[in-house]
């Protein structure tokens, strides 16, 4: 019997470590200015033009 799996990459994806996680936290709390918590809509804002 032969089995043909399309569009599938051969690895499992693995979870963030907490390290991982601590970092990209970190990388958010140096972005941050203090215009940039000053009401909910510029912390609203802030949020949405982070990276993905």
């Amino acid at each position: 019997m032969r089995l043909r799996f399309w569009g599938v990459r051969g690895s499992l994806p693995t979870p963030l470590t907490p390290t991982d996680i601590q970092n990209r936290v970190l990388a958010i709390v140096m972005r941050i200015q203090a215009k940039d918590v000053e009401s909910e809509s510029t912390r609203e804002k802030f949020v949405a033009d982070l990276p993905d």
